[in-house]
């Protein structure tokens, strides 16, 4: 019965980043809220198993664009298609790729903090959305 000395070992479960994404900007349309979209999470997934509590909404952004920053290509096509359908005064008036690279940058610093590992990496691999 050693083993469960131990439970800061086993890795945490990571919250469904994708489903995140889709349900927000592929099912919900402009009736979206980040509210809305913890209060989905938690019916589907449940509550966080680390404190008992539903995940909050902010945890729910970071996940979904946390899952975004890693998979670009579709988070941008999903992106694309949720600014084109609803956000029609944003797409007349702005470019869809200064829209979606500036959506990245935030959201870069909201699930990375600036000079970690991951934000560098990021930046290392994707160096088309480095600042202009």
């Amino acid at each position: 019965g050693y083993i469960m000395a131990f439970p800061k070992m086993i890795k945490r479960k990571e919250m469904e980043g994708e489903a995140l994404f889709r349900q927000y900007y592929v099912r919900m349309g402009t009736g979206g809220s980040y509210r809305k979209v913890a209060a989905w999470y938690e019916r589907e997934f449940g509550k966080n198993p680390y404190t008992g509590r539903p995940y909050t909404h902010e945890a729910c952004v970071q996940a979904m664009w946390r899952w975004g920053l890693e998979n670009l290509e579709e988070a941008k096509r999903i992106y694309m298609m949720y600014v084109v359908q609803f956000e029609t005064d944003d797409s007349e008036t702005f470019d869809l790729e200064v829209i979606w690279k500036y959506n990245v940058q935030r959201r870069l610093l909201s699930c990375y903090k600036e000079g970690t590992r991951k934000y560098r990496e990021f930046y290392r691999d994707n160096p088309e959305y480095l600042v202009d």
